[in-house]
């Protein structure tokens, strides 16, 4: 079986946890709370030799696209400091 490289899984809940629909940091900001975007989505691709984080917003027709990426890094970061409750994770 192929290994996969350290912070793997980690990352693949972080995506889990901004993107999830309804309670995730990301969607629930951005389209539910603030309606500046139609989705959002993160997760983690894994490679051959490393993987990738992505970040993908959909921005409806007039959102500032500076502010969303100032909320974006924002979650992510408040996700990293407040890690997400078990029973979310549960869900």
């Amino acid at each position: 079986p192929k290994s996969r490289a350290p912070g793997a899984d980690e990352l693949e809940l972080l995506g889990s946890t901004l993107s999830a629909e309804g309670w995730g940091r990301l969607h629930k900001r951005l389209v539910l709370e603030e309606k500046l975007a139609r989705s959002a989505f993160a997760y983690y691709q894994d490679g051959n030799i490393s993987g990738s984080f992505h970040v993908v917003i959909d921005l409806v027709t007039g959102a500032d696209a500076s502010r969303v990426e100032a909320i974006v890094k924002e979650e992510i970061d408040n996700a990293i400091a407040k890690p997400v409750d078990p029973e979310a994770l549960a869900r």
